[in-house]
């Protein structure tokens, strides 16, 4: 899935959630703190800051899904690099 399905499919999924809670656009955008303008560029697949998701995604009660995009590694790299033995000095 390239970039623009990727915000095509994003906004699809914002205007769904906008529907399913039973919000016009204009009272999300009122909600969310953004114009009307942006709210429709977001759910027509239009790139957006994270600011701006973020605003919708809160205004939409789904804020807390955003860790989800990216969870948490099992093991950092600092923890895996502790992990591996140390050079020894060769004598």
């Amino acid at each position: 899935m390239n970039q623009a399905e990727s915000l095509h499919e994003l906004g699809k999924r914002i205007a769904q959630e906008r529907i399913y809670a039973e919000m016009t656009q204009q009272a999300l955008a009122d909600k969310a703190a953004i114009s009307l303008a942006t709210l429709s560029k977001a759910e027509r697949g239009y790139p957006m800051t994270t600011a701006t998701l973020y605003r919708i995604l809160n205004a939409l009660g789904q804020s807390s899904k955003l860790p989800d995009l990216f969870p948490e590694p099992a093991i950092n790299p600092i923890a895996l690099r502790k992990l591996k033995t140390t050079r020894k000095r060769v004598r």
